[in-house]
């Protein structure tokens, strides 16, 4: 099924060329629905269409935007012969950067297209719970869309509807304030009006619970302890999530859409029109003995970090072997031996999540495996950090040792400290998403390490991170604004120092 849902997307082009004539800036270009009035947006099929084009840009979220970014966490190191990625890693983006400049476009792609179904998809006269569904997903991805830019680039136009004439392409900037509060507002519209679950045709669309989740997180970035807690409690007593009982079984392609994924993007291996449906993660991540790119891999600090505490049995906490390929002599990748594949006396670390070392064969096509973005663990660990802002932090215990308790840990004392818990769920969050690009993003809403005592740059030099030296404070948290939308909106600023 999931082949059938990416022939779909991948027959996209010819509705895309219909629909607009995309630059990469969103404010650049020709207003496209001088062509729909009298040809399109008059059936349901027409609604579907423009659903799926919104899709299409949240398909392009791994390589534009969850790929680099990782990089800029202490947790993973990358290749300097990708010159646009090394420039994560280092924090030497300039703002012709390539990968920056693909991630503003795409996601505001997707804004473009959302627009345009939230405008035109009301006056179709098609099943009304149909179309409501529809346009939940539209506010959705578009809350999605602005939640990667404003807290990746901060300062960003704010556009919630198409564009009539020339004079409304050049906005300025929004306030971060005002971005985050229109994707509030997107996300409770969808949360109110998207199912909980989809049949197997529909997998992979949005939920009530991946917008629940997002408008969490959203809630937590901007400090707002009480109202975060009262939505993502709200995703755990649904019942719809679950942790799966082995960490490893998370990231299984035979396990995409299980019980612990509120919000995925979907892959397939082969190829439909000549399209690949797949993705080179797992080439990225794997070594080249086992027929990778070997692109990127966890930093020592992450290991030592993984390696911390042992489970109730005295092992490696199992989340170790699922997370980073190392030398050992329990496992086998590619269906070797860590020795028989890398040589006797190799050291070198890899990531595991994504690599598909577990198919037990040297790599040969693109993965067909998810990309999984929110899992139920993240709104557990966010739920209990909210806890302990709010002083209630012997209620937050319960909902870290759910996570430790999968992990074969001891349950945390009911003596613990806030401090001391706060500490605890930010060492559970490195271990639990590690490869999961979030590592970075809760530095800089967190303004370095949980407790507030050390900033970025501090934390990035105590962790011995590649690019500590050139991280700059009150500019290296959030990326520049491309020079190509620069040069064609006067309106657009560049970010501070860049």
């Amino acid at each position: 099924m999931k082949k059938i849902v990416f022939q779909k997307i991948a027959l996209l082009s010819i509705l895309l060329v219909f629909l607009t004539n995309c630059s990469d800036s969103l404010l650049d270009q020709d207003n496209p629905n001088k062509l729909t009035p009298t040809s399109f947006w008059k059936t349901a099929d027409d609604a579907k269409g423009n659903i799926t084009a919104i899709y299409s840009s949240f398909k392009e979220q791994y390589y534009n935007r969850m790929l680099p970014m990782q990089w800029r966490g202490d947790d993973v190191e990358g290749t300097t012969s990708n010159t646009a990625y090394s420039q994560f890693d280092y924090y030497t983006l300039t703002d012709v950067n390539s990968t920056c400049n693909t991630a503003w476009s795409q996601n505001f792609k997707g804004i473009y297209y959302a627009n345009q179904a939230i405008h035109y998809i009301p006056d179709i006269k098609m099943d009304e719970a149909l179309k409501a569904r529809y346009i939940g997903e539209a506010k959705f991805l578009r809350a999605y869309y602005y939640f990667t830019l404003v807290i990746e680039f901060r300062n960003i136009p704010l556009v919630t509807d198409i564009a009539t004439s020339k004079d409304e392409y050049n906005n300025p900037q929004a306030t971060p304030e005002d971005v985050f509060a229109q994707i509030e507002k997107d996300l409770t519209d969808a949360a109110a009006v998207l199912p909980a679950t989809y049949t197997v045709a529909d997998l992979g669309r949005a939920t009530k619970g991946a917008a629940l989740g997002y408008l969490g997180k959203c809630l937590l970035f901007q400090k707002k302890w009480q109202q975060a807690a009262d939505i993502l409690l709200q995703v755990i007593n649904s019942g719809t999530y679950d942790l799966l009982p082995v960490f490893g079984d998370v990231f299984l392609e035979s396990k995409d859409f299980n019980k612990e994924l509120l919000m995925e993007v979907n892959y397939a291996k082969g190829t439909a029109n000549g399209v690949d449906l797949g993705i080179s993660d797992n080439k990225r991540e794997a070594f080249s003995a086992g027929g990778g790119w070997y692109m990127f891999w966890p930093s020592q600090w992450l290991f030592d970090e993984m390696k911390k505490e042992t489970t109730t049995t005295g092992a490696y906490d199992p989340r170790l072997y699922a997370t980073i390929i190392f030398p050992n002599t329990t496992m086998t990748y590619f269906g070797k031996t860590y020795a028989a594949l890398m040589g006797a006396n190799a050291k070198s670390l890899g990531f595991a999540k994504y690599a598909e070392w577990e198919l037990g064969a040297k790599l040969s096509v693109n993965s067909g495996k998810n990309t999984r973005l929110l899992r139920f663990s993240d709104v557990l660990l966010m739920y209990a950090e909210c806890l302990c802002r709010l002083d209630r932090h012997q209620e937050a215990i319960p909902f870290v040792d759910k996570i430790r308790n999968r992990a074969q840990l001891a349950k945390l004392p009911l003596t613990i400290t806030k401090d001391d818990l706060l500490v605890e769920i930010e060492h559970q969050r490195i271990i639990e998403f590690a490869d999961e690009a979030n590592r970075f993003f809760d530095m800089l809403r967190w303004g370095g390490n949980i407790l507030g005592t050390k900033n970025i740059k501090e934390v990035l030099a105590e962790h011995n991170s590649v690019g500590k030296d050139n991280f700059v404070i009150g500019k290296s948290e959030y990326l520049p604004i491309p020079a190509s939308e620069l040069q064609v909106n006067p309106n657009v600023k560049q970010n501070p120092e860049y």
